[in-house]
């Protein structure tokens, strides 16, 4: 191995490692911000600025060439998240999310923005309506209420547009299939699915093997 070829690679190291970023295969790795603390701070304002910056600099350098997102994720912050969303939707090439491990909460919104999704063997896949905290006085905790009901509303559509016309809801038109997903959240809190039932349901297009 040349010195050149070793620094090259040491780079690449370092960027994969430190920016979670694959400049040369074209590769973003998605995950929270890694602290000394033991506890997964989640989706967060470091999670999504970090991506639209990757996602920026790949299509700079090549705006056809498709671009592999490695998720983990147990959620996090609403905002934060749909920012990521966003910014995968409109970014213009082809996206694949591979999701690993745990594809919790925000993170399955998330994963609902790619081209393609593909989900590993024993991730688990968790879908729910979250958790929001209410502070000051009435009329601040009303208008956050109603604020959370209309973010709930924006993921169920989402869910549905990515969960028509799959096995799992077939003959289903989209009105029955939000109400399915709205039941089931309500009665279930966290509904936990495999990646076969997540393929199923329409939440993932395929099972990696």
């Amino acid at each position: 191995m040349t010195a050149r070829t070793y620094q090259q690679k040491r780079a690449a190291l370092h960027d994969a490692q430190d920016y979670c970023v694959d400049i040369h295969n074209r590769t973003i790795f998605l995950h929270a911000h890694i602290t000394e603390s033991e506890d997964d701070p989640g989706v967060d304002y470091r999670m999504s600025s970090r991506l639209i910056k990757n996602l920026h600099l790949l299509k700079n350098l090549n705006e056809k060439d498709p671009i592999t997102i490695h998720l983990q994720s147990i959620g996090g912050v609403w905002h934060e998240g749909m920012a990521i969303y966003d910014a995968i939707k409109l970014s213009g090439p082809h996206i694949k999310i591979i999701g690993h491990g745990s594809i919790s909460s925000m993170g399955t919104v998330i994963m609902q923005a790619a081209d393609e999704r593909v989900i590993m063997p024993h991730a688990e896949f968790m879908v729910h309506y979250g958790e929001f905290s209410l502070e000051g006085n009435s009329v601040s905790a009303k208008t956050a209420i109603d604020w959370n009901e209309r973010c709930n509303n924006t993921m169920l559509d989402i869910y549905v547009d990515a969960c028509y016309k799959s096995a799992g809801f077939k003959g289903y038109g989209k009105a029955r299939i939000k109400k399915f997903l709205d039941r089931r959240m309500r009665m279930q809190q966290e509904w936990y699915l495999s990646g076969d039932e997540a393929v199923r349901y329409g939440f993932a297009d395929e099972v990696a093997s």
